[in-house]
């Protein structure tokens, strides 16, 4: 297995302009597949951004906030214009996996957490291609994925998140850059006050973290202190939901 140190010229295409590739097919795949009206699945959204609910949605401020310009469009051009959206949030997923799968760590021995100053390995053989460009075939072509992809049920952001959470762990590893960790800290929290399916994957992100920094590095006072508060920085999301009760109220 030929194993390459990251960041030599060789393995830039791989990191840099290959998932966006893949991205660019994902995104004409849904285009050409996409749904130009309502469907059951973008329905509720819909009515949401339209203004047809007879109270505001309190339960997913970061969709709340991140459609508020949608609200601005002609009521009839709504659907066309979430459904699009959604595609472009369905091929940033694809993006965001095929780097992800390239950046995992390909040799066991090759990386040892406790030595920061080690560069971590990845695969860089002739067919190293081969692992993003399937991930995201088997991604974007599976039935539930493509569902949400073409239709804007909410769900691909929710995805999203999750995704791009998984990437920033992923790109620490690579460079020790700790901004990559406040952006995890910060993303994942205003997640969690959109889908409470990351409240159960918390403790998993948790151990990730460990892992990538190694227990004494987690709880040294600086970093902890400094990923609670961009944690709490991103759970303010819920200040819009507060926002939203005391205008309904009026």
């Amino acid at each position: 297995m030929k194993l390459e140190v990251a960041g030599t010229p060789t393995s830039l295409f791989l990191t840099r302009s290959l998932p966006w590739f893949i991205g660019a097919g994902g995104l004409i795949l849904f285009l050409i597949t996409l749904n130009h009206w309502v469907s059951l699945q973008s329905l509720p959204t819909v009515a949401r951004v339209s203004n047809w609910l007879w109270r505001p949605e309190l339960n997913h401020p970061l969709t709340f906030a991140l459609l508020l310009p949608f609200r601005l469009l002609p009521e009839a051009s709504i659907p066309l214009a979430l459904n699009l959206a959604n595609a472009l949030c369905a091929a940033l997923v694809l993006v965001i996996l095929a780097r992800s799968v390239v950046l995992l760590p390909q040799d066991v021995a090759c990386f040892n957490p406790s030595r920061v100053g080690m560069s971590p390995c990845r695969l860089v053989t002739p067919n190293a291609w081969v692992p993003p460009i399937l991930a995201s075939i088997l991604c974007a072509f599976q039935l539930s994925f493509w569902e949400h992809a073409t239709s804007a049920s909410g769900e691909m952001l929710d995805l999203l998140v999750f995704a791009y959470v998984i990437r920033c762990v992923l790109e620490f590893r690579l460079d020790r850059n700790q901004s990559w960790l406040s952006r995890a800290a910060f993303v994942y929290a205003a997640g969690m006050t959109n889908d409470w399916a990351l409240f159960a994957f918390f403790p998993i992100f948790v151990v990730a973290l460990v892992r990538v920094k190694t227990v004494t590095g987690f709880f040294k006072s600086a970093f902890f202190w400094r990923m609670l508060l961009w944690g709490l920085a991103g759970y303010s999301t819920y200040l819009l939901v507060v926002l939203l009760q005391e205008r309904n109220g009026q």
